[in-house]
């Protein structure tokens, strides 16, 4: 067995380390994967592994496989609060940037205008980008607005302004939301685009929020999202009543 190979295996996933292309607790690929990427046996992979634990950069259980040592810092969302993601974050000394998949730009409702309650023909505006926290792909979110109230978004993905603090500079205010949220495993795509492998776990979250101007009373279906959390790094925390309230004799 070479130690010039059983290092390029050692190499390889150190690298990946570094460019968080290997996240910590993510399982690494299979040794007959690693294998068959980097041309080397299994066992000069097995042994690659053995040293990486000793360095305590891997930790290799039985039956399961091998995995990347540490813990990135989960983020605690309660879906009850409006609280802004991207500013929160920031206010505890995170560094988190949006990398737009695409342009911001408007395009036809067609399917979408079902969801946002407007005809198909209508225009929205759509936004596409992950949002990364300390150099972290987070998660995948797709939003899709009234065109009407969201025209001036258009050239200033750059800017990096979130939305909710865009939205309140002009008077528009969250006031309800409604959630679906479901578990399943990566796409190909969305693993790529969050460095996880495909079948890590993620979440699902389709929202519709309703907003209203600070002097109107009328609520209004602005925004549709798609939210493709990492299921490793996100918590939900829910507080909500269970019944009716007991009735206290006088």
């Amino acid at each position: 067995m070479s130690n010039t190979k059983i290092d390029k295996v050692i190499q390889h996933i150190k690298q990946g380390i570094k460019e968080f292309v290997y996240l910590p607790n993510q399982r690494l690929p299979s040794e007959r994967e690693l294998a068959e990427e980097l041309g080397v046996s299994r066992p000069t992979v097995r042994e690659a592994l053995v040293r990486l634990q000793s360095e305590n950069l891997v930790d290799i259980i039985p039956r399961s496989g091998a995995f990347i040592k540490g813990a990135l810092r989960k983020q605690k969302i309660d879906p009850t609060k409006s609280n802004n993601f991207i500013s929160e974050l920031r206010k505890q000394g995170m560094k988190v940037v949006s990398r737009y998949l695409e342009q911001t730009k408007e395009i036809p409702a067609n399917e979408i205008g079902e969801k946002l309650n407007i005809p198909e023909k209508e225009n929205v505006i759509l936004r596409s980008r992950v949002q990364i926290v300390d150099s972290v792909p987070y998660r995948i979110v797709t939003t899709y607005l009234l065109s009407s109230l969201a025209q001036d978004l258009i050239g200033r993905d750059e800017e990096q302004i979130p939305l909710f603090d865009h939205l309140a500079q002009k008077g528009f205010y969250p006031v309800r939301a409604s959630e679906n949220l479901h578990c399943r495993t990566a796409t190909s795509e969305e693993a790529k685009q969050m460095n996880l492998s495909i079948y890590s776990p993620v979440i699902e979250i389709e929202r519709l929020i309703w907003r209203q101007f600070k002097e109107s009373d009328e609520e209004i279906l602005f925004e549709y999202s798609k939210i493709i959390c990492n299921a490793a790094v996100h918590e939900f925390h829910y507080d909500y009543p269970i019944g009716n309230k007991i009735k206290r004799k006088q």
